[in-house]
């Protein structure tokens, strides 16, 4: 009796560890197949490229405990006057990042009055130096990317990071994860961030329709849900047919379509701006899409949400296609420069969106670029500068890269980036071949430049690279490379793959200490 209750309490124990077992297995499938695939490497392997073959460098001895300074009475005293002199310590605290600050919330309560006083918060966020979009940004270190993968139809995904510095990969982990598990009906469509704030999008399990936009300081932890942005109908024929104004155009006769007259509207992207040099508060621009059905039109439309006010406000200007599938606008991209919000088309023209005004300004400049049917690699702002990655010569992977003039009159030549080094570790980079007509033809291979960034000090750049198993950290001036992470691949279902290369939102990570 008693061997056969053991027996029995043996198999429950067995089997109740399998089922922990396959139930650890399918989360950690479900997990994979959300994107949870980047192992960041705790020792990253260091590689000198400027010689052949390539020869590991040393890793960077740890930094040395500075010596002890003894402590004097006048020293003391100082402090102790210091620490009694608000204005003072307030002057000092301006300089401290924001995760510091949050920490010395717990000194005291003097220093707890200072830090979370609303007044010294939005001093802190207009004097610390993180606003992209100025020349304050360089001297702030980039030490973390966000980063989210394409997905077809806006499929839902989960958020992931690359983190720059060992020190950021546990906090960047656990903040991804409370993000991507922020609604427990839902997951993240859509993501925007602009100088230390997330604008992100949720789908919801309960309706295909049903999204909710959240606004999320990670350094504090605070968000904002945003309300659900109801516009002027899109069927209302005066409003929506191109040919309303047109007294040559007879629907019966000219429009074969005309009796199935239907205009779809559907959510395009989210974008967030927020420069605390100039203000304190943000805007959410919202942009959708009207797919007039039985003609080859579409119409791009923006709203505005402000912070401040809480309130929506529609803007009267539009942006018509025809054809709607060519070019092709990354609205999902939007990068803030010279306070007004940017987006690029596969035709490699700008389309600028005035932020006071509300309307779009289309006169822009394009690329003078030679590769025309090159797509264009990298576009956003380092060290208060508008940059373009282009191509410049495909077989020597040779890249040139543009900057915007300030008076939006050209784009000027400032520098080109080499990575033909790299193809000593990844000679698939480029594949070459000859065509049918005998003329030598190239490829890129699957690898993508993720961000861009500088060391105005130094006149300096580095290039954060994606390959489809390894995002490097790319030294151009001295062709040094650093392994970072190591990547694996997505499975979207029905046979599709993706790799880190493949994903499209790449943001820096920047601490703020802004009320949302």
């Amino acid at each position: 009796m008693l061997s056969g209750e053991a027996g029995n309490a043996d198999s429950s124990a067995e089997s109740s560890q399998e089922e922990k077992a396959k139930s650890s297995a399918e989360s950690s499938q479900k997990a994979r197949s959300r994107g949870r695939f980047i192992r960041h490497l705790s020792r990253a392997r260091r590689i000198s490229l400027s010689s052949q073959p390539p020869v590991p460098l040393p890793l960077e001895p740890a930094s040395k405990l500075s010596p002890s300074i003894p402590e004097t009475q006048h020293s003391q005293a100082a402090a102790i006057f210091i620490a009694n002199n608000i204005d003072i310590l307030q002057q000092i605290l301006l300089y401290l990042p924001p995760k510091s600050l949050l920490r010395f919330q717990c000194v005291s309560k003097k220093w707890l009055s200072i830090i979370s006083d609303p007044a010294f918060r939005r001093l802190h966020s207009r004097f610390y130096p993180t606003t992209v979009g100025t020349s304050s940004s360089a001297s702030a270190a980039t030490e973390a990317l966000f980063v989210f993968p394409w997905t077809y139809k806006k499929t839902p995904q989960e958020l992931n990071f690359i983190s720059l510095s060992d020190g950021y990969v546990n906090p960047m982990a656990k903040m991804v994860s409370h993000l991507n598990n922020f609604f427990d009906n839902g997951a993240i469509v859509d993501f925007h961030s602009c100088n230390g704030l997330l604008a992100l999008v949720f789908k919801l399990d309960d309706c295909d329709d049903h999204r909710e936009f959240v606004v999320y300081n990670p350094t504090t932890c605070q968000h904002r849900l945003i309300p659900t942005f109801n516009g002027s109908k899109p069927n209302d024929p005066q409003l929506n047919d191109p040919h309303f104004n047109d007294p040559y155009y007879d629907p019966y006769f000219d429009d074969p379509h005309f009796y199935h007259f239907q205009i779809t509207r559907r959510f395009e992207a989210l974008n967030i701006v927020f420069d605390p040099s100039k203000s304190d508060h943000f805007k959410v621009v919202y942009i959708w899409r009207d797919e007039y059905h039985g003609d080859t039109w579409d119409r791009c439309g923006f709203a505005v949400y402000a912070s401040e006010t809480g309130i929506w406000r529609e803007s009267m200007d539009t942006l018509e296609m025809d054809p709607p599938d060519l070019p092709t606008t990354y609205f999902g991209n939007g990068v803030l420069w010279n306070g007004d919000l940017h987006w690029l088309n596969d035709f490699k023209y700008m389309i600028c969106f005035d932020l006071d005004k509300e309307c779009l300004h289309r006169d822009m400049p394009p690329l003078p670029v030679e590769f025309s049917e090159w797509e264009f690699w990298y576009f956003g702002e380092c060290n208060g500068c508008l940059y373009v990655i282009e191509v410049n010569n495909p077989f020597g992977l040779l890249f040139d890269v543009f900057e915007m003039e300030r008076d939006y009159s050209k784009w000027v030549l400032k520098y080109h980036i080499d990575l033909a080094p790299l193809r000593i570790l990844y000679p698939s980079m480029v594949v070459e071949f000859v065509d049918r007509a005998d003329r030598r033809q190239c490829t890129f291979g699957p690898f993508g430049m993720l961000f861009l960034l500088e060391d105005e000090k130094e006149k300096k750049a580095s290039l954060v690279t994606a390959f489809p198993d390894k995002v490097m950290l790319y030294k151009i001036n001295d062709a040094v490379v650093t392994e970072v992470a190591e990547v694996g691949p997505v499975d979207f279902g029905y046979g599709w793959k993706s790799h880190l290369n493949q994903w499209k939102d790449i943001y820096r990570h920047m601490e703020t200490l802004a009320y949302v």
